[in-house]
């Protein structure tokens, strides 16, 4: 039995799955050129750093019908080997594993609402729940001709917005149109971002197993206020920890809507509470700047600079060493 990681999201009311490791970054829906002449399902083009990307309407190629587009929505940047594609979701719900044998052969009719079955290549039961994973090699397969003549300049579906949502729209477009600064060869960093309080972090995606939402959560007896407790995760016991006394921050009690970022490094496994996860991001490592001077040194080896993210200044965080921390290992004699 094999495991892979995947991207859960939502599309009309259903649950998708796509490979992980096709997945280059997630954001917010940016306001979208139209590209005339285009396939009904092509929702138009995005500048990506300097780089059009042509934007697929996930909704309208699988047989849905028209929607009005809302802030909420989201576009997730598949990579192939020379191409990037951009679909749009309603939300992208969490990172998860899921096994082989999970996963069931598609259904073999073509029904009303499913115009292109063999998108799809399989169908997985997880908690419960049916999603179908989709199958990004032939979603990057989509005959896409981008002519720059064709590009017009209102975003499709946005009628119904006022006027401060598509001012939003607009400043998400300008965003992502950033030049990255020396992007000359330099392999990318990976992160999935994270809010504690209101402060913004990094986690390297390659010590991330999956995200879930926090649930029964028994506390342990004799532990430390920042070991939250024992997690049932599909029949395997988690660790729930609370980091923010490592990084040298007050201790709060996380809601309902908090989640865990499962993470393992040097053969360790826990559970990482967070008030939200906010996206998964591409970096360029030379964006990256030094802490400043005023930092802590007990948690300055916890960290390993800062980025501009969301108009704000994001903490990476070195992620294998918060998981050495010995304060943070659970005795179980």
């Amino acid at each position: 039995m094999s495991n892979n990681l995947y991207f859960i999201f939502s599309v009309n009311n259903s649950l998708y799955a796509i490979d992980a490791l096709a997945v280059n970054m997630t954001f917010g829906l940016p306001a979208i050129r139209n590209m005339e002449e285009a396939p009904h399902y092509i929702a138009g083009v995005i500048n990506l750093r300097g780089r059009i990307i042509p934007i697929l309407d996930l909704n309208l190629l699988l047989g849905g019908n028209e929607q009005e587009k809302n802030l909420s929505d989201a576009v997730l940047v598949m990579q192939g080997d020379q191409t990037l594609l951009g679909m749009i979701v309603n939300e992208v719900l969490d990172v998860i594993n899921i096994s082989t044998e999970q996963i069931d052969p598609p259904p073999r009719h073509e029904s009303a609402h499913q115009r292109h079955p063999s998108l799809v290549l399989g169908m997985a039961r997880v908690d419960e729940q049916i999603i179908s994973i989709l199958d990004h090699h032939r979603l990057l397969a989509q005959d896409l001709i981008l002519d720059e003549q064709n590009f017009a300049d209102l975003p499709k579906n946005t009628d119904a917005m006022s006027d401060t949502d598509k001012g939003i729209l607009q400043k998400r477009a300008a965003e992502l149109i950033r030049q990255v600064e020396d992007d000359s060869g330099t392999e990318t960093l990976q992160l999935a971002v994270i809010l504690l309080g209101q402060e913004y972090f990094g986690m390297d995606i390659r010590y991330v197993n999956e995200f879930t939402k926090i649930k029964n959560i028994i506390p342990l007896p004799n532990c430390p206020q920042h070991v939250l407790g024992n997690m049932n995760l599909r029949g395997s016991i988690l660790t729930i920890i609370d980091i923010r006394h490592t990084l040298g921050m007050h201790s709060a009690s996380f809601n309902q809507s908090a989640k865990i970022v499962v993470s393992s490094a040097s053969d360790i496994l826990v559970g990482v509470a967070v008030d939200e996860i906010d996206d998964i991001v591409q970096i360029n490592p030379v964006e990256v700047v030094p802490l400043p001077a005023s930092t802590h040194p007990e948690v300055l080896r916890y960290m390993m600079g800062t980025i501009h993210y969301n108009q704000k200044a994001m903490t990476i965080l070195n992620l294998p060493e918060i998981l050495k921390n010995k304060d943070l290992i659970v005795n179980e004699r």
